[in-house]
């Protein structure tokens, strides 16, 4: 087994890693350092890394940042918790926009948690609070939020991380119900809707 030294915060506190994601090539290393509310990001395999982000409010800024991303174009999506928003970075790792805000209408965001990007470039985002899954376009827009084949809202019990799989179906954790949910997407639809 190897391990990734990952540096400790400026005021000697450690790192609190709490996800990764790698780009398809292996070669950008990106790692949520929650607690000290930065960006890891590493382009030698984790040999060094650099930090993005400090606490605060203002683009390029995190307030607990928690799961991450790597979407479409290999810009990599950012969800903060108590931010109540996803960051995008470019793959030149530089802050490229904000999607959401803090809320529980369409397209607002309250607890983000989990956070995927599928074939098509498109942002889920689950709300722990709220209970559903969004839907953002590849630059921000809101598309909607997941629903059952009968176009009713598609509630899970505490949504947290998520994944795709190479058919297209969405994996949710659900910390409440203590299960994993696999929803099969509708294919073309503009709110994605679970097919029976």
């Amino acid at each position: 087994m190897r391990e990734l030294a990952l540096p400790a915060a400026a005021d000697n506190k450690p790192c609190d890693p709490t996800d990764i994601a790698l780009t398809g090539d292996g070669k950008r290393v990106y790692v949520v350092d929650m607690t000290n509310h930065r960006l890891l990001q590493s382009r030698d395999g984790g040999a060094t890394w650099k930090a993005m982000g400090r606490g605060g409010r203002a683009l390029g800024e995190f307030q607990w940042p928690f799961m991450l991303c790597i979407g479409g174009e290999n810009y990599v999506y950012v969800a903060e918790t108590i931010g109540a928003r996803v960051q995008e970075v470019s793959p030149d790792d530089l802050w490229a926009g904000v999607i959401g805000a803090w809320g529980v209408e369409l397209g607002q965001l309250y607890r983000p948690k989990g956070i995927a990007a599928d074939a098509q470039g498109r942002i889920f985002v689950s709300d722990s609070t709220t209970d559903v899954v969004q839907v953002f376009g590849p630059r921000g827009a809101n598309e909607g939020v997941l629903t059952d084949a009968a176009g009713n809202l598609l509630k899970f019990q505490h949504p947290m991380g998520m994944c795709f799989d190479k058919e297209g179906r969405l994996y949710v954790v659900e910390l409440g119900g203590n299960r994993v949910a696999v929803v099969k997407l509708a294919p073309a639809a503009k709110t994605p809707a679970t097919q029976p």
